[in-house]
């Protein structure tokens, strides 16, 4: 259900007893502001590779979810952790970075160093609100290198017309 408190108020009202689970809706990520932050990942990363001709967006990407992403969280709210060894961590759906060194013992394999971390959602999950934050990172990121970004402005722009759209829907 989505809507006032009022509205939420009078359907959990009608509801059988049990459980309910009540949060703040967030409407999901702008296309608009998605296509922007793939822009500066581009940009980014052409920045990048005056430096490491080998920079890829990718790369550049995860760092930024890394940086300024939303962690995962578990269906009673918690933060998802993962332990991984040095060398044998996956390569693909952790945007991450350590958080902490361990020194991971099991019976077949001895002992082996490794890292904990913290699971990060994928930009394609984000809500509005998540995506913002996103992208502000990202804006500082670029802002740094000395990119050129669009103003506050423009970016609120952005933001208050999916707003809009949401509430007129």
């Amino acid at each position: 259900m989505i809507g006032s408190p009022a509205q939420c108020i009078a359907y959990l009202f009608n509801q059988k007893d049990g459980d309910y689970e009540v949060k703040r809706y967030y409407p999901k990520r702008s296309n608009q502001a998605n296509a922007y932050y793939w822009k500066l990942v581009e940009l980014i990363t052409e920045e990048r590779r005056k430096d490491d001709p080998q920079a890829t967006e990718t790369e550049t990407h995860r760092e930024l979810l890394a940086d300024y992403g939303t962690r995962k969280r578990n269906e009673q709210g918690e933060l998802i952790f993962h332990t991984f060894i040095y060398g044998k961590e996956p390569t693909e759906g952790y945007y991450t970075r350590p958080l902490a060194n361990v020194t991971l013992t099991g019976q077949n394999s001895g002992v082996e160093d490794g890292f904990i971390v913290a699971e990060v959602k994928g930009s394609h999950e984000y809500d509005s609100k998540e995506m913002k934050a996103l992208l502000d990172g990202t804006i500082q990121e670029a802002q740094s290198l000395g990119i050129e970004t669009k103003t506050p402005a423009e970016i609120e722009e952005m933001t208050r017309l999916l707003d809009e759209k949401h509430h007129t829907e």
